[in-house]
């Protein structure tokens, strides 16, 4: 049997299958549609009804031929598919935009009903999905060479991902009802505060009402068979983190700190923590090297780690087994991207053509993926702290190449008001540059000593403005408030956030860089081409100066 699979998790999933009449031989197309149902390993009874969504996955067979595209909510089918025996082919959807589905139906005449409107879903988007799973059955049957078969090597990218998706769900889950139990416990210290300041004339040690609902807490969420001596050794971990202070249960910040030093605790006996744990050291080991006995031997040989690990994600620094995982996951397959600039795109790491970049908005959907977004900046954010990485050379060298930039324009900005300060150092007025690697690592610390000596000119605090946190991706770029200039308001002006503008405009670019490094050695880990010979390492033209 031949079919294909046009894929909505939330919506109508269209299945086309290729049917051959046992009397004359012809072929004949048959539309499935499946609205309802989401357990695609459920093997459907005789009698299921037709609308069972992916039950139909259940009915394949070993030597069925299968066609789909690539990447998204596909994935899933794709492996249960593999599960089943099938031989699943894949092709990029950026082969399958509108216009291609259309050329591929009109060249084989294929006639694509219009769809009547199902819920949510207008009659346009319904007959849309159907006719990619109309053209995805044509491509099969007469340009099979536009897919690629899904291999066992194939198979294990999407089981690491699966892996790290239910490893974060579980994370992100315990860590919501963990800081839900903080909120009721922070009331609970409310409470007895409360209480204790209406019966007592004297001034109420807080500490003491913190310590005390602070060891209930303890004893709760490790679990009421807890000693003494792993309640003193859990409490000496939350001191490391806080200090001498009793963490404030009314602080935001105080329980996110402590929830994560009870999910690093040892003593934790929590279901939920030994599984996170457990699938933790699962996906290190689908990542790095291993061994088998050999056969009819005692001896075990050595096993190669997984080929992604090994040959993209183990030589950078600053990604280990879990973030590697989660690059995986996200990015599940690299020829589902037509070139480098729509895995940038697909990481929210583009651009748009009046410069600006793209920004997430409060209230509307992304068209990228924020979680691969945020992987790459904490990638960008842990290079700062790694000053013997290569890629810690190419982060400074391009704050180095922004903050030239940010003050070449202040220094004209400068003229044009009137200010005598020099904005400019001499020595680079007059610096030709091509690109970022014009610059070195000292000339960002010449620059920013500069910039450091204008504030203090100004009458700025001598505070260095350049931010390092890990915060969101989304935040970069944001002005802070500055101290208010007391001699020199427009200058304090001219030089505001300079520095760490630079700093985040250089980790964006890093981020840059990582997902075009990526792009370019995933696709020869898998035997496609590599990076073109004009764009090697400190030649790409994406280094130029823009």
């Amino acid at each position: 049997m031949e079919c294909s699979i046009s894929h909505a998790p939330k919506g109508t999933t269209f299945v086309i299958i290729n049917k051959v009449s046992e009397l004359d031989g012809k072929t004949s197309t048959e539309v499935l549609r499946f609205r309802i149902g989401k357990d695609m390993l459920r093997v459907p009874k005789a009698n299921a009804k037709k609308k069972d969504k992916l039950a139909f996955v259940a009915t394949l067979k070993p030597g069925d031929r299968v066609f789909m595209e690539m990447g998204g909510a596909g994935d899933r089918v794709a492996l249960a598919a593999t599960a089943f025996g099938a031989q699943v082919f894949r092709v990029p959807n950026f082969q399958l935009g509108r216009e291609d589905v259309a050329k591929i139906c009109a060249q084989y005449s294929a006639e694509v009903k219009m769809e009547r409107a199902h819920g949510d879903e207008t009659s346009e988007e319904l007959t849309q999905r159907k006719a990619r799973a109309m053209a995805l059955l044509l491509l099969g049957e007469h340009e099979p060479g536009r897919f690629y078969a899904t291999e066992n090597r194939d198979v294990s990218v999407l089981q690491i991902g699966y892996e790290y998706r239910a490893y974060r769900r579980m994370q992100k889950s315990y860590q919501r009802a963990l800081l839900g139990l903080m909120a009721a416990y922070r009331d609970m210290a409310f409470i007895v505060i409360a209480k204790q300041r209406q019966t007592l004339a004297k001034a109420l040690d807080d500490k003491a009402v913190y310590n005390e609902v602070l060891d209930m807490a303890v004893r709760d969420m490790l679990g009421g068979d807890i000693s003494e001596t792993d309640i003193k050794d859990f409490k000496a971990l939350v001191g490391q983190k806080f200090g001498d202070a009793i963490p404030n249960l009314a602080s935001k910040e105080g329980m996110k700190i402590f929830v994560q030093v009870l999910m690093d605790s040892d003593p934790t006996s929590a279901t939920a923590i030994r599984r996170m744990k457990e699938q933790a050291k699962k996906i290190k080991k689908l990542l790095e090297p291993g061994k088998v006995r050999v056969p009819g031997t005692k001896k075990f040989e050595a096993v190669p780690g997984h080929f992604l690990y090994e040959q993209v994600f183990s030589k950078i620094p600053g990604i280990g087994h879990i973030t590697a995982a989660r690059f995986i996951r996200q990015i599940s397959d690299i020829r589902s991207f037509k070139d480098a600039g729509h895995l940038k795109a697909f990481a929210g790491y583009h651009q748009f053509p009046d410069g600006s970049r793209a920004r997430r908005v409060k209230g509307k959907a992304s068209n990228w993926s924020p979680d691969l977004k945020q992987a790459v900046y904490q990638f960008t954010v842990a290079t700062v702290k790694l000053p013997d990485s290569p890629w810690r050379f190419k982060l400074d060298c391009r704050k180095a190449y922004e903050l030239w930039k940010l003050l070449r324009e202040r220094q004209e900005e400068a003229l044009k008001l009137g200010v005598t300060a020099v904005i400019m150092p001499t020595e680079y007025a007059t610096k030709v540059v091509n690109c970022a690697y014009d610059f070195a690592p000292t000339d960002y610390l010449k620059l920013g000593d500069h910039v450091q000596s204008l504030r203090k000119l100004a009458g700025m605090d001598a505070k260095d403005d350049e931010e390092e946190d890990e915060k969101s991706e989304d935040d970069e770029e944001e002005d802070e408030e500055e101290t208010v200039v007391v001699k020199d308001p427009v200058l304090g002006k001219l030089i505001k956030g300079l520095k760490g503008r630079a700093h985040q405009r250089g980790l964006r670019w890093l981020g840059q860089q990582l997902l075009v490094h990526v792009f370019w050695e995933w696709r020869v880990a898998i035997g496609l081409s590599g990076r073109p010979q004009h764009q090697a390492a400190g030649m790409s033209p994406t280094y130029r100066a823009e």
